[in-house]
């Protein structure tokens, strides 16, 4: 598999090392894609062999074949809530605080589930 060459994986044999079955990406977030690419280079099936899911929505993954898995974050109220709290804690008014939103799951064609 292509990730072998990563310094990480250099000298650790495949035994110890199994493939994955799911491959998740966050940046950039068009790395999903390369990792399909290395997928299907590789003459694994997606999602049958492995499952690839991105992060960020991009629109892209829609139009990718297989169809991207994505999170897709809620970025304006994301940018619309850290302004506001930024600017209540330089003017004094809050402490510094984390905020949690919810995110969504888009399920499209490049995820499956896991074989034993």
């Amino acid at each position: 598999f292509p990730w072998n060459n990563d310094p990480y994986f250099r000298g650790h044999s495949r035994s110890v090392l199994p493939a994955p079955q799911a491959f998740s990406s966050r940046k950039p977030p068009d790395l999903a894609i390369g990792a399909c690419r290395a997928v299907l280079e590789a003459g694994k099936r997606i999602p049958e062999d492995i499952s690839v899911a991105g992060y960020d929505g991009i629109d892209l993954g829609e139009y990718y074949n297989p169809k991207l898995t994505t999170v897709r974050q809620p970025v304006e109220e994301i940018a619309k809530k850290t302004i506001r709290l930024l600017l209540d804690v330089i003017g004094g008014r809050k402490e510094h605080q984390q905020i949690v939103l919810p995110a969504e799951l888009v399920v499209r064609d490049s995820t499956g589930p896991c074989s034993d």
